[in-house]
């Protein structure tokens, strides 16, 4: 696999749209249901935790990163003039948690 380099950050929506691609890819949407699109969410996050624990990474440590990830990205997009500076502050504050 090659690898992609972009210089800028994704955008939500590029990043959603990634996130789709994986379901796809493993074949776990089924529109059919209008409940399936939110199982198949749940089902890709417990592949990905599983993948954490076969590679001795706690899963409870990426369900946070990922929480403070997800935050972070919405308040940058929500505020374009949200400094990337927030960002490292939560990362920090997660870290002296940890």
């Amino acid at each position: 696999m090659s690898e992609k380099w972009i210089d800028r950050d994704p955008t939500n929506e590029e990043r959603a749209a990634t996130a789709l691609a994986a379901m796809d890819s493993q074949e776990k949407y089924d529109d059919a249901r209008p409940e399936a699109l939110g199982e198949s969410i749940a089902d890709l996050v417990a592949d990905l935790l599983h993948l954490a624990k076969e590679n001795n990474i706690d899963p409870e440590l990426i369900i946070t990163r990922s929480r403070m990830n997800f935050k972070a990205e919405v308040e940058e997009e929500a505020d374009p003039d949200h400094p990337d500076m927030e960002r490292e502050i939560a990362r920090a504050e997660y870290l002296e948690v940890r």
